[in-house]
């Protein structure tokens, strides 16, 4: 009965060496690549954001099955110029175009977009500062009216 019993603990060993094997050579990116992607399998790619997508994208670009899935799911979160579809906003439509320039997609449409929908900012507030090492004057020019300032020698 003995030699039965180790037996069975000598195979079951034997049979388990290959799988602690492999998780003791995989290194922490590879233990991260793969959380990520159980992750995305425990989600399901149709309900991940664009924005999710595209750090998807970027991060498991090296696996080709993963790179197709996040790649076609990611084009038909958009418009095909901005992302997310519908909503259109600057910085999912930047993080969406850098995803597909990694794996070579033409983003030609959605950096057009971009450029054409740049505007200034309208609440900004700017600051002028002016330093010299000696009294100094300076004419500033805002709204077609000139401002003359003058620097002393303290800075004041």
């Amino acid at each position: 009965m003995k030699k039965r019993v180790y037996m069975v603990l000598v195979f079951t060993l034997l049979a388990l060496i290959p799988a602690l094997s492999a998780q003791a050579n995989a290194t922490g990116f590879d233990l991260g690549y793969q959380c990520l992607s159980d992750l995305i399998d425990d989600k399901g790619i149709s309900a991940l954001t664009s924005e999710e997508l595209s750090f998807s994208l970027l991060a498991l670009s090296s696996d080709s099955k993963r790179q197709s899935d996040l790649s076609d799911a990611l084009i038909a979160a958009g418009s095909g110029e901005c992302w997310p579809s519908g909503s259109c906003n600057f910085r999912d439509t930047a993080i969406a175009i850098l995803a597909l320039n990694q794996i070579n997609e033409d983003t030609d449409a959605a950096e057009d977009w971009l450029k054409n929908n740049t505007r200034a900012p309208r609440d900004l507030v700017w600051f002028l500062q002016i330093d010299s090492s000696s009294a100094t004057s300076c004419t500033i020019k805002y709204q077609d009216i000139d401002r003359t300032i003058a620097i002393n020698e303290d800075k004041t």
